[in-house]
C-alpha cells in the first residue's frame, strides 16, 4: 500500500506478523508511535523480539475497531483473510479520524498459476466438490475503485485450508 507522507501520531500495522512491515513503519515514522495487531500468538512473540521497543497487541481484525486516534492504519497482505472483510473494511474506514489515512493492500493474485492449479484440482473428477465438500466463492473487495473479482475462499476447517497450512507452516 502506498502511503502518503505525513507526520503521523499514530500508526497501527493491522495484522503485523513478526513484525516486518512494523519495522518500516518505525523507519518512515520515527516521531510516530506505532502499535502492531495480530491474533496469533507467535507472530507476536517474533514481533516483540524483533522490536522490543514497540507495543504489540493481540487483536482480530474481524472484531477489533479503531479508537479513532489512529492517523495511519497501516495493512498488507492480511484483510484478504479477515471472515466478512466487506463489512469489516468500511468499518475500519469509519474508525479513522478526519484526515486519517488507510493503506491497505491485498493481493490480486487469483490469475496465478498456483491459483488456477488450486481451481483446477477443485473441479476435478477425482479431486473436486465430492472430496472437498462446496467451495463457495465470495467476491474479493478492492479498494479503490473498480469492482470486485472473484475468489475462492474455504472454511476454516477444509481439506484445502489444513493441506495449504501444513505446507506453509
Amino acid at each position: 500500500a502506498q502511503v502518503p507522507p505525513g507526520d503521523y501520531a499514530t500508526v497501527v500495522d493491522l495484522g503485523c506478523g513478526p513484525g516486518n512491515s512494523t519495522e518500516l513503519l518505525i523507519d518512515r515514522f520515527p516521531s510516530a508511535s506505532v502499535l502492531g495487531l495480530d491474533r496469533s500468538p507467535d507472530m507476536l512473540r517474533q514481533a516483540r523480539e524483533r522490536l522490543p521497543q514497540v507495543t504489540f497487541d493481540t487483536a482480530d481484525l474481524a472484531t477489533w475497531t479503531p479508537s479513532g486516534q489512529e492517523q495511519l492504519l497501516f495493512a498488507n497482505a492480511v484483510l484478504q483473510w479477515v471472515p466478512d472483510r466487506e463489512r469489516v473494511i468500511p468499518r475500519l474506514l469509519k474508525g479513522l479520524p478526519r484526515g486519517g489515512v488507510p493503506a491497505l493492500q491485498m493481493p490480486d493474485n487469483n490469475d496465478e498459476p498456483s491459483h488456477l492449479a488450486i481451481r483446477d484440482v477443485a473441479a476435478s473428477k477425482d479431486w473436486g466438490v465430492p472430496f472437498l465438500g462446496s467451495l463457495p466463492i465470495e467476491t474479493g473487495v478492492r479498494i479503490g475503485g473498480d469492482e470486485g473479482r472473484p475468489v475462492m475462499a474455504w472454511p476454516d476447517e477444509s481439506p484445502v485450508k489444513t493441506a495449504f497450512r501444513a505446507v506453509v507452516e
